[in-house]
């Protein structure tokens, strides 16, 4: 059983944060784009589950087999998305803005959360070292 590595974990999140961030504002930036299509990035736990796969990648240890699902897919890719998440424009853009403000409020809460825990976590191991 190997154990989970924390602050690599907390790294590929910062990271594929970074890139859902960088998406939603090319989608709010192309709102107008005529054809736009609203573009996302496959979501963190099918990134971890990708990550696993390969040997530099964070794998989530279990005692059970069916404690994780097994989802295999390509490493953090950013894909259009499907359905229909705002209203097409006769121009056939289909960015609402309301989600894509959504995704951002989430992304930034995600990144918030992140970094508090990084940040408790090397405040306990300070202390720790400290004794």
């Amino acid at each position: 059983m190997q154990p989970i590595q924390f602050f690599q974990l907390a790294s590929q999140q910062a990271q594929w944060l970074s890139v859902r961030q960088s998406v939603v504002s090319t989608n709010v930036a192309n709102a107008d784009t005529p054809g736009f299509k609203v573009k996302d990035v496959v979501p963190f736990a099918d990134f971890l589950d990708a990550a696993s796969s390969r040997s530099d990648g964070v794998t989530l240890a279990s005692t059970n087999p069916k404690h994780f699902a097994d989802i295999s897919q390509d490493a953090m890719n950013v894909r259009q998305v499907d359905g229909k998440p705002g209203k097409i424009s006769a121009s056939g853009n289909n960015v609402g803005l309301a989600q894509e403000m959504i995704k951002a409020s989430e992304a930034r809460g995600a990144y918030d959360l992140n970094t508090g825990l990084v940040k408790s976590l090397n405040k306990m191991m300070l202390m720790v070292v400290r004794r």
